[in-house]
């Protein structure tokens, strides 16, 4: 990560297209209260039918042509000072370590990835973003998967 340069510029860019972002329970819990609504509230209006995972959720899209996150608004995130960790530690994500596929992320996605009037960036402060979303993942996948619901 020494030498990078990144910056975000709120383009919204990262919370459009057909990605998806999963939640675990205390962060539903903890988008809820912001929001001052249930987590059944916020699980009916906000997730997807369910993750495979048991604990976790998907987060909705719009239903516009760019796909956004349902909190995005003006390119803002109406969350951003609870969202997700996997929101909160893009673009520090295992997948985006390869230089080839840092600097493909920044032209195809983030226009703050690789800016030149971006500051270099912080890296141990990015080499913690990223061991957190690895932590995160592994908290996801060693999950249990959900028991299908037998209906008659």
């Amino acid at each position: 990560m020494e030498g990078r340069r990144f910056a975000c510029t709120q383009c919204g860019k990262c919370c459009t297209g057909s990605g998806e972002v999963h939640v675990n329970n205390s962060e539903i819990a903890q988008m809820a209260r912001f929001l001052r609504i249930s987590e059944k509230t916020f699980v009916k209006k906000f997730c997807k039918a369910f993750s495979p995972k048991e604990g976790w959720q998907r987060l909705k899209s719009l239903r516009n042509p760019t796909n956004d996150c349902v909190f995005l608004e003006n390119k803002m995130c109406i969350l951003h000072s609870v969202r997700p960790l996997q929101c909160k530690t893009y673009p520090w994500w295992p997948s985006l370590q390869k230089e080839d596929d840092w600097i493909l992320e920044s032209k195809t996605m983030c226009e703050g990835i690789a800016n030149a009037d971006a500051p270099n960036v912080d890296a141990a402060d990015a080499a913690h973003q990223l061991q957190l979303y690895r932590k995160y993942l592994k908290e996801r996948e060693a999950a249990p998967l959900r028991r299908k619901r037998h209906t008659k």
